[in-house]
């Protein structure tokens, strides 16, 4: 199996450390040409010549999907694609894996997918496979859709977090979904939040990574990461102390290695990705379907989310833009290229068609002031 990888790093600290060595390493013994893109600055990029073939580095725009978009584009790769039977799209977000990647693309041989990946989640209403580490097929490479979407839809300069969410992992997915081509994951369909819930992740979902970000200020809980790292010690031959290390020297976590296994807690949870009392992912595809423009009602995390999941890149058609209430502030007049506006902006609400992209709660305290509203969805189960 002939394999060109690229593998995007982002180190602030500009170090390249060991457990991004560690896993280029392993991912040597099954790609055949490694090129690795650096986003943004680097102080010994040297080290890496030992392990792959090339070396980019490049300004830090586009997240990861900027910098393969870079090199899949650039005239030297783009004529070679097709003389490769699989392209691997990699980021050192995660440690790992704990296995090898040999074990991992054994068994990922026997599937006739044509894109696959590490984990994927199907349980709500997002649907994907997760970009930290994705494997595109001999069918994709040899069709037009890929590149035709880098080229139409991935604006490196414009991307920000959410763009990378929803054009890469979300975007991209559904576009060969739709096109035809097969998905699978190492993992399908995992129940835990790799970063919320480490510790379901690794010995629940038994994902062969732990993602970095986990030490991180948002998502840090010493409970949980010294639970998943008990699990992996006990479990796997995997050195502890490289994921020690870099949790001091990027985060400024110090955990006590002698801890690590003595902590390990029998209890265990999974995580309810999708509420039960949530419609279902078709019936809102259902209802975008049916007309000809949808807005998005909301403009906090929830309405993000589902522009995330259903509408994906900027000029979609199909998204006339958000509403929010005439009370509520907002930070901008508009998100992602569309426009915000207050609902008493918009004429001819009964012609509208609303998609409620907020919690519960607050769907019910909205509703008796959208009478005027032709089509309402909402998220939730009547």
């Amino acid at each position: 199996m002939k394999r060109l990888g690229i593998y995007c790093i982002y180190e602030p600290s500009g170090e390249i450390g060991e457990s991004i060595i560690k896993t280029l390493i392993d991912l040597k013994n099954v790609v055949e040409y490694i090129v690795v893109v650096i986003n943004g600055i680097i102080h010994n990029k040297n080290i890496l010549y030992k392990y792959v073939n090339e070396v980019v580095v490049r300004e830090n725009l586009g997240f990861d999907i900027g910098a393969y978009k870079r090199v899949i584009l650039d005239i030297k790769y783009k004529n070679r694609l097709k003389n490769f039977d699989e392209l691997v799209l990699c980021n050192n977000s995660f440690y790992g894996p704990f296995i090898s990647f040999k074990s991992i693309f054994d068994k990922m041989e026997k599937s006739k997918a044509d894109f696959w990946g590490i984990s994927s989640s199907e349980r709500n209403l997002v649907q994907h496979i997760q970009s930290y580490f994705l494997v595109l097929r001999y069918n994709i490479l040899n069709g037009d859709e890929f590149i035709r979407y880098l080229e139409e839809w991935i604006d490196e300069k414009k991307i920000d977090y959410y763009g990378a969410c929803s054009v890469f992992e979300n975007g991209l997915f559904w576009m060969l979904k739709k096109a035809g081509y097969c998905f699978d994951a190492y993992k399908r369909n995992i129940e835990c939040d790799n970063y919320l819930n480490p510790y379901g992740s690794v010995k629940i979902d038994k994902l062969p990574i732990l993602k970095r970000k986990v030490f991180s200020k948002r998502f840090y809980d010493e409970e949980k990461v010294v639970n998943a790292l008990s699990y992996v010690k006990e479990t796997y031959k995997y050195d502890i102390n490289v994921i020690l290390n870099d949790a001091y020297f990027n985060y400024g976590i110090k955990l006590n290695i002698q801890e690590i296994g003595k902590k390990q807690s029998s209890s265990v949870y999974k995580d309810f990705l999708q509420k039960i009392d949530m419609v279902s992912r078709e019936e809102i595809e259902e209802f975008i379907d049916l007309h000809n423009q949808v807005y998005i009602f909301g403009n906090g995390k929830m309405a993000k989310h589902i522009f995330s999941c259903f509408f994906f890149y900027e000029n979609n058609p199909k998204l006339g833009g958000f509403i929010v209430s005439d009370d509520q502030c907002i930070a901008g007049n508009c998100f992602r290229g569309y426009p915000v506006y207050k609902i008493s902006e918009i004429k001819d609400l009964s012609e509208k068609a609303l998609l409620l992209a907020l919690n519960k709660a607050n769907t019910r305290s909205v509703m008796p002031y959208l009478n005027e509203v032709g089509k309402i969805k909402i998220l939730w189960k009547e």
